[in-house]
This record gives C-alpha cells, structure tokens and sequence, in this order.
C-alpha cells in the first residue's frame, strides 16, 4: 500500500562503494547494491577505458591537496559563469578559467605517464586508431544504457544503478492523460537519483576534458570543455525554481503504486498517505517547484498507466525509469536517441534543451527562456563544424530570444550596476540574428538586379500578378534552395530563413506567378522556366539581397516584439531600449538601398512598412523630431 512509497533514496558517494545506496520507507530501510564488477581494465572497450583514464587523471589531482583546493576555485567560478550566462559575453572570463584547468590537466597527465606501469597503456597507445568521428563520439555520449561504457558507470554514483537496472523502455511512453501523475514522494526520490547521475556525468566530463588536454588534436578539447560546461549548466537549471505546472495543480496523484480497497469492503487499516511522508517538492501555497521536479510531472504524465505490471508496481523500478527517462532525454546518445531537425519546432532540433519540459507551443524554444538560455550557452561559445546549418540557425535565433527576454528582466530591476550588461546582452542578441552567410552576398551588381527586378514584376503582372498568390509556394522553396543551396548534401543557408523569404510579399508577387502549375506540369527549378545563364545569375543575385532583406526584417520583428513593451516604460534605462529599437531599424532602412537600389526598395511594400514602424516607435518613445 502507500506505506511502501518511499521517503528518501541516498546514495553512497565513495568510489569503493558507488553501486551502493538507501532506500527509506515508513518503517522499512533497505540496502541496496549491485553486484562486484569483476571485469579487469584490459577487458574494457576502448571508450571504457579513456573513461577510466580521465577518472585516474581526475583522482591525481583531487588527491593532491594544493591542486584540489584550486580545482575547487576553478569549479565555483565556472559555475558563477554558467549561473549568469556569462558565456555569451565576449568579455568573459571562460578562458581564463579553462587555462587554469589546462595547467591542472597537463600536470596530471604528466604526473600519470610517470607513474604508471609498464603494463598500463599509454595515452597514445589509446587514442591511436582513433580518427576524429569516434573521439567526438566518445566525448559526447554519457555512460549511462550504453554497453560500451557500462563499466565506468560502476565507479560513478547513481549511474550503476541504472546502467545495471536497464532492461528496455519501450511501451514506456504513450499519450499524454488528464488524471496521471506520479505521487510527490516518487518525484522527489526520482529527483535526488537524477542530480547524483548529473553530477557524476559532470565529473566525467571533467575528467574527458583533462584527458583531452593530452590527444593534441584540433577541436576535440573545445568539444570537451563544451560538455563539461553543459553538465554544470544542467546542475543548474534543475535547481532552479519555477512555477508549478498547471497540470500538477488540478490533477490528484496516480495510485498506481498504492493498493486500493475493492468496493463495499471495509476500510484499509489508517496509514501515511504521500502528502504526509513529505511536504514534496512545491507548496499549494508558494505555487513553487523546481525545474527538475516540474521535468518529472511531464515525465509522470508521458509514463505508460501500466498498474498490473510488475515494473510499476515497485517503487523503485519506478524511481528508476523516471530518473533513466530524465537522463535520456537530458544526455541523449547519438548513437540511440536521434533527434529529427525540425526548423518550426526548435526545441525538437535543440537535444541540449533536454533538461527541460517541452513547451506547451512548440514554436518557441521553451517556456523557461532563463533557463533555456544556460542550457543554449555552452554551444553558442563553442560552436562545432559538425552541427548541421538548421541546428545551428535554429540555436542563435532561440539563444538571441532568450538573451532579449533576459535582459528585460535586468530592465526592470532598475539595478544600476546591470547596465553595461543589458546592453552587451542586447548586442550580442542583436549579432545573433542575422546568418552569417548574409555576409556572402556582397557580390550584388545593383543595376542588373534592378533590370531582373523589374522584368520579373513586368512578366508576374502579365501572369496576372495577384492571381499568382495561389501558385506553387513549395514549387518556389524548392527552386530557390537549388538556387542558394546548389546540388550539395549539406546546405548552407537554413531552409527556415528561405521559408520565410518566400512569404515575403516581394516575393510572391514577383515570383511565385512564375511557379503556378499547369495540369501537366510544376517548375521546381529556375532553369526549367527557360532562364538562360546570365538571367539565372542575375536572378541568383536578386534572390540573395532578397534573404539579406528578409533576414533583416526579421531581427526587427523579434527585436520589436521584446523590446517595444519595456520601452514604454517610464525610465531612462528603458529609454535606451527604444533607442536600440530605432537604430535598428534606421540601420535597416539604409541598408535596404544598398543591398537592391532605392528603386527595387521603391517598389516594396517590406520598404514603406519600415518607415511606418520607425514613426510609429518614434511617437511612442516622444522622439518627435524622428516621427
């Protein structure tokens, strides 16, 4: 009955003991523990035994008195670094601190090839035969379900007992239901094995990054250094409190884990119901929880209602998916959890956004935008040439989202000591949002991309001009990803921003006519319309200052939609944010000539629609000489 949920799972945090650990009940304690590994190091997988390496590297520095005290310094000012979103600032600190673990690493790693044995391997002898693919893939996947690495769980806390448990998940998930959530004890219990996994997942990303210090190749101890930041922003943000959800406030616990009396037979014997073994993790009355617990309601809610199985019936079985279900989602392997891009859904194509719950609108990044930003950070300071374009597009434009609505919150503190921060905030947003690749199209010849221009919109209105608003808007995408893109398997311009291109009014009115099917036909390509060489690279030019335009405009739209509230406000800090507004948008105003000619600009309606935005924000920021 109830009297089984539990009141408190400790793990036993010593190397010797790490498969070992506490379960409390009403009345019942028990022990718990896996069996001894009896594997021999020279019986692990090659990524076992790195990972056992950088443990042993680790452990000579955590040994040695002097060098643990400065690792410990290290470590909390890299939090305070990770806690602020620090990482996005161009001033920051990250450096300095990453080449004080450097001087940590390389000591280590010296002090281990001296003292090591004659039969143990060498880091060379390791790390040979490795090429780069299988040293990214070692750094980035977590020991935890993953028989290559099971082994090394064994020495970290919480992971064995998972790694050891796992027998499959499938059926696990289904549809979300009204009346299903997991009793707060379960949560709780489930929630203190996550954040021991967590921290052991940060001390062997730690670890990998020292190890790393020692491979000599490019990019690899940048990757590293990127996971272990990623763990520690994940300690974070699962420490942190937010609102309870809504669905926890009006549903009542799941009695999946607890008997219940037939009808008609006589009361159950009196016994401790959840709510009294323990105040859980959120009051009714502060509407509070933190973000861990809130992921674990999601979770409870996703878990199939199975109560005549035996892996629900346990307790512990059930602390053990929801803490194995977190981590997947939280450390998901490349090899076992790919995740689809999908450019309209950004927290579908953003894994490191794991930690949190979904968003109830899939169109944003979350619904924790503070706490997104942590989590977004790490991967913006150090990006990888192995993320795909849309990844990567889709992470600077939820990181800027995010950079924005923080320093919003800093606005309206009215702490003076803040305003540089705002501002660099705003900025560094600002610098994320427009592609890089707009960069690239400085190669515009103004006068024959106003020739192409106007016989484009000669021909659309021959074609009947408004009519071809209902064209082939798919037709159109695609002729103009070949266009931008080429024939290759790895574009470079993010199919998103061409998306949103061709909804550009420009665009569909000069030319989606061309792209409206017959009954035996739909263009898919520019050539297929009979466009010779030099009328396709003029094309190609218009189209190009076209996605500059568009991506211009689009900073606007979200620089308006964050900024133009807390402009309003009465201060002269949200004074300023007006005129970052109206900067941008004068910047834009004169770009636009310079990208197409004032006579293209002319004849866009995107053009008038700017100057109408400028005086409408310069009105309501009492700038009259502007408006």
């Amino acid at each position: 009955d109830t009297m089984r949920s539990p009141l408190t799972l400790s793990l036993l945090t010593t190397n010797q003991n790490a498969g070992e650990g506490i379960l409390v009940r009403a009345g019942v304690t028990t022990i718990l523990a896996d069996a001894p590994i009896t594997k021999q190091k020279d019986a692990y997988s090659t990524f076992g035994m790195l990972d056992h390496l950088a443990l042993e590297i680790l452990d000579l520095i955590e040994n040695d008195r002097e060098r643990s005290a400065k690792l410990y310094e290290v470590e909390t000012n890299a939090w305070n670094i990770v806690s602020k979103a620090l990482l996005l600032l161009p001033s920051s600190s990250s450096e300095f601190y990453k080449n004080e673990l450097r001087t940590l690493g390389l000591w280590s790693l010296n002090m281990y090839e001296e003292g090591r044995s004659s039969t143990s391997s060498s880091i060379k002898d390791l790390i040979q035969g490795l090429d780069r693919s299988q040293m990214l893939k070692w750094l980035e996947q977590t020991p935890v379900l993953l028989g290559e690495a099971a082994e090394v769980s064994q020495t970290l806390p919480g992971l064995s007992l998972l790694s050891s448990s796992h027998d499959g998940l499938d059926g696990v998930f289904s549809s979300a239901r009204a009346n299903h959530i997991m009793p707060t004890t379960i949560r709780h219990a489930a929630s203190s094995l996550s954040i021991t996994c967590v921290d052991s997942v940060r001390r062997l990303q730690l670890g990998r990054y020292l190890l790393a210090l020692g491979f000599n190749q490019v990019g690899i101890v940048e990757v590293a250094f990127k996971a272990y930041l990623h763990s520690l922003s994940v300690l974070w943000v699962c420490s942190q409190q937010v609102a309870v959800p809504a669905a926890a406030l009006q549903m009542k616990p799941a009695s999946s884990l607890a008997a219940t009396s037939p009808t008609g037979s006589p009361p159950l014997k009196k016994s401790s119901s959840e709510g009294n073994f323990d105040a859980g993790l959120f009051s009714t009355q502060s509407k509070k929880t933190t973000a861990l617990d809130a992921h674990m309601i999601f979770l409870s809610q996703k878990m199939e209602e199975a109560t005549d199985t035996q892996e629900f019936q346990s307790p512990l079985r059930t602390i053990l998916l929801l803490s194995e279900l977190f981590l997947r989602s939280t450390f998901p392997s490349s090899s076992l959890d790919e995740l689809p891009v999908d450019v309209e859904k950004p927290f579908r194509s953003l894994w490191e956004l794991g930690a949190l719950p979904p968003p109830v609108d899939d169109s944003v990044a979350s619904d924790y935008p503070r706490l997104a930003l942590r989590l977004l950070a790490p991967f913006i300071r150090y990006r990888s040439s192995e993320d795909s374009v849309q990844v990567d597009r889709a992470r600077k434009v939820a990181t800027a989202e995010c950079l924005l609505i923080e320093s919003n919150s800093l606005a309206r503190s009215e702490s003076p000591n803040d305003e540089s921060r705002i501002k660099a905030l705003r900025e560094q947003a600002c610098s994320l949002l427009v592609s890089e690749v707009d960069d690239d199209f400085n190669d515009i010849e103004l006068e024959r991309v106003e020739q192409i221009f106007h016989l484009l919109k000669n021909k659309a209105n021959t074609l009947g001009g408004e009519r071809g608003l209902s064209g082939n808007q798919e037709g159109l995408q695609r002729a103009i990803e070949t266009l931008l893109n080429g024939s290759g398997n790895k574009p470079h311009i993010a199919s998103a921003d061409i998306r949103r291109l061709c909804h550009q009014h420009v665009v569909r009115s000069t030319l989606l006519p061309l792209f409206t099917p017959s009954q035996s036909f739909v263009p898919n390509t520019f050539e297929v319309l009979g466009f010779d060489g030099d009328m396709l690279e003029s094309v190609s030019m218009l189209v190009r200052g076209l996605l500059k335009i568009s991506n211009l405009i689009h900073r606007l739209s979200i620089l308006e939609r964050h900024l133009s509230t807390v402009g309003r406000m009465d201060s002269s800090r949200n004074a300023n944010t007006s005129d970052l507004l109206l900067t941008y948008i004068r910047k834009t105003i004169a770009e636009m000539p310079k990208i197409l000619s004032t006579s293209v600009c002319c004849s866009m309606s995107e053009y008038a629609s700017l100057w109408s935005m400028q005086f409408r924000h310069s009105m309501a920021a009492r700038e009259w000489d502007v408006a």
